[in-house]
């Protein structure tokens, strides 16, 4: 027959209890707390962006990633800045696109846009192409096709006003602080619209 226990006996046994579920309880009240402050430091942590010139949508853009509507606008902006020049701007303009060509295009680009260069200054040549709709003909890589009107002038008068294309293809490289996008265009094709069919479009290893 067991023993009786005595009073003082449980009393005793029962602070033992309590004293550690007492410490259970502290281990995971500073479990919890440990846990937020993590939990804090992640969510104001700074995270890696992409300051993006030129984006058509604002936004911050993780390091990375590049949404769509990003490339189809660095193609924008690149069509824009080849496509348009008066003669005073004409130079500054190439350049600039000149930046964001492969070397394959710019080993074809460069030696014809030197020449041009001095045709379009001693002509007083400019050139306007203005984009009215733009399409994404592939994913991999990346092709983009721009539809609009160009007119040119030589001086003050319209020699040409013409519906035309320009559609570029685009390839990833690394980035950096003078490549934000981590883009370069590969080839760029320009057709007159109202050429016939079976005409071939120009490489524009030359400038348009």
């Amino acid at each position: 027959m067991a023993k009786d226990r005595k009073f003082w006996e449980i009393l005793a046994e029962s602070e033992h209890d309590k004293l550690v579920l007492s410490w259970v309880a502290l281990v995971q009240l500073v479990l919890v707390m440990v846990l937020g402050i993590f939990l804090i430091v992640m969510a104001v942590r700074p995270k890696p962006v992409v300051v993006v010139p030129g984006a058509a949508t604002a936004g911050v853009y993780n390091a990375g990633e590049m949404p769509e509507s990003v490339m189809v606008q660095f193609a924008r902006n690149f069509v824009v800045d080849l496509a348009n020049y008066t003669p005073a701007s004409a130079e500054k303009g190439y350049h600039s696109a000149a930046r964001f060509m492969s070397p394959e295009l710019l080993s074809r680009f460069e030696p014809v846009a030197r020449e041009q260069l001095n045709q379009v200054v001693t002509n007083r040549v400019s050139q306007f192409f203005t984009v009215d709709s733009e399409k994404v003909e592939g994913k991999d890589p990346l092709v983009v096709k721009f539809l609009g009107e160009r007119i040119t002038y030589v001086g003050r008068t319209e020699t040409e006003r013409k519906p035309y294309q320009y559609r570029l293809t685009l390839r990833y490289v690394e980035r950096t602080q003078q490549n934000p996008y981590g883009l370069v265009v590969n080839s760029v094709e320009q057709t007159e619209l109202s050429a016939k069919r079976n005409e071939k479009p120009t490489e524009s290893a030359t400038a348009p």
